[in-house]
């Protein structure tokens, strides 16, 4: 940047003295959070309109599909004394959650579910060790009460048979060891009966009462052991039927509303965000000037171009056709008005064919009405100049554009044949002064768009120097070197680059030298 360069270049204004050769940035960069925010800045209504989306799709699941009732029971658990009651607890929360459980309530409501399922709409939670609060969820108010105290019925039903096998299993096992203790004592019974007094029945004597000791001490803990099962079932209870959790529905409207906003939004944000780190598509100002090797004169803001009733559309905007268009029709002028003599200019679009396309409009109107004879000429693809003017037929014409007679000649390219290869009459060579620029022409502005592999002979035959109109992020740094190559391949210069919808906080200039 020179002394005289601005801090501050406004995008709507073109820059002078753009002939530095200070190259631009590399195309490769990393892309910053600068960058990034840029992005959701310009592509605001894609995250705007994901958002709504969310919004919406969050109020249909209230509106849409039944909500779930929730009833909840709470139960006081009693343990063995002798146990951790916490393990306890947590023991008792696993039987809850088993398949057993599930097939009792399945059994005793004769429901048309599995155990998996059921199991997916119940949960026990320990409030403490002694504290167990049983949730279940159902399709209607009634079905959630009834299931929930068929779940507490079932569940204490089975941890009480659970109870009475382990103690049963336990006090089989001790009386087995009381068996062969009582047949001892009624052995040794007989043999002191048959001893008689004698002292050598002592020893007997004190066996017996040894094992009668045992059989006393296996009593007390099968009695113990009968007490405490007793205890734990008897003790356990429920301290409250199932009764219905409330819920506003207005809050659950609210809470799905917002959970769907929050996810829209989400997901617009990093759409974008996403788009803008892997894309290979130039916006800033430099990155475009070094891929075509020319300045960016002018940048101005977006130009939204119509998908439907694209002519009708189009047709509207000739006498309206806002500020970024009216700025490069004005640059265009500028160009044709620098210098003495017939003045051939082309304006070549890569992305940008309907905003160049009224452009071009607009700057033969201007011309037209300051009795500046204008030659035009449309070589783009669907001749669309040509259609806003009423033109159907190839050949000069003499037509009015708002109110001043404009001399407009279309030639139109032949059709490509079937192997896809362009002919080399695509775009005939003509004669100046007799082909297209009508008697008394003083500018010839000729439209085009060009793509890399297009078949395009020599163009100075056509102008003396080259506009090129590019839109920020519709095109990626091969594409543009391609036109490039392809416009001074066929003998012209790129004198000036236009941009539409240039970011706002670019801070490049885009202020390259351009390449003869």
């Amino acid at each position: 940047m020179t002394v005289e360069s601005p801090l501050h270049v406004p995008i709507d204004e073109p820059l002078d003295g753009a002939t530095s050769h200070t190259p631009g940035r590399p195309l490769e960069q990393f892309v910053g959070v600068r960058t990034v925010f840029a992005a959701l800045r310009r592509r605001r209504h894609l995250w705007m309109v994901t958002a709504i989306v969310g919004l919406i799709l969050g109020i249909a699941v209230t509106t849409v599909i039944s909500p779930k009732f929730t009833a909840t029971s709470t139960l006081l658990l009693v343990h063995n004394p002798n146990d951790n009651p916490t393990l306890d607890m947590a023991t008792d929360a696993a039987i809850l959650d088993t398949a057993t459980v599930a097939e009792d309530v399945i059994a005793r409501l004769r429901l048309p579910l599995t155990a998996d399922q059921l199991l997916a709409d119940y949960q026990g939670v320990a409030i403490s060790d002694a504290v167990l609060q049983v949730s279940l969820t159902a399709p209607s108010a009634a079905e959630a009460v009834e299931r929930t105290n068929a779940l507490v019925t079932s569940f204490l039903s089975v941890r009480t048979q659970l109870f009475q096998t382990q103690t049963q299993a336990a006090v089989t096992t001790l009386q087995n060891q009381v068996t062969p203790l009582e047949a001892n004592v009624r052995s040794l019974d007989s043999q002191i009966a048959a001893a008689g007094p004698s002292s050598s029945t002592a020893s007997l004597v004190t066996d017996r009462g040894q094992d009668l000791l045992q059989i006393s001490q296996i009593q007390q803990t099968i009695n113990g052991d009968e007490a405490a099962t007793n205890e734990v079932i008897d003790g356990t209870r429920v301290l409250g039927t199932a009764t219905l959790v409330k819920h506003s529905s207005v809050k659950r409207l609210a809470m799905d509303a917002t959970y769907g906003l929050i996810g829209g939004l989400a997901l617009g944000l990093g759409l974008v965000a996403i788009q803008t780190v892997v894309t290979d598509r130039l916006r800033r100002r430099d990155d475009i000037a070094a891929a075509l090797r020319a300045p960016v004169t002018l940048s101005v803001g977006g130009f939204h171009s119509p998908r439907w009733m694209r002519l009708w559309r189009l047709s509207l905007r000739l006498g309206r056709s806002g500020k970024p268009v009216s700025r490069v029709a004005r640059h265009l002028r500028g160009l044709l008005n620098d210098g003495p003599g017939h003045r051939w200019l082309a304006v070549v679009s890569i992305d940008s064919i309907d905003p160049a396309t009224l452009a071009v409009c607009a700057t033969a109107a201007t011309l037209a009405n300051h009795d500046r004879r204008v030659t035009l000429v449309d070589l783009s693809p669907d001749r669309m100049l040509s259609r806003l003017f009423g033109v159907r037929q190839p050949g000069a014409h003499e037509v009015s554009i708002e109110g001043a007679t404009v001399p407009l000649r279309i030639i139109s390219p032949a059709e490509a044949d079937t192997n896809g290869d362009a002919a080399a009459e695509a775009f005939p060579r003509p004669e100046r002064g007799e082909t297209y620029a009508s008697e008394g022409s003083e500018m010839t502005i000729v439209l085009l768009e060009l793509r890399p592999g297009d078949n395009i002979p020599d163009l100075a035959e056509w102008a003396n120097e080259a506009v090129v109109m590019v839109t920020a992020g519709h095109s990626t740094a091969a594409r543009m070197r391609g036109v490039a190559e392809l416009i001074r391949g066929g003998g012209l210069p790129i004198t000036s680059v236009v941009l539409f919808g240039a970011d706002r906080d670019d801070d490049t200039l885009g202020n390259l030298a351009p390449v003869t």
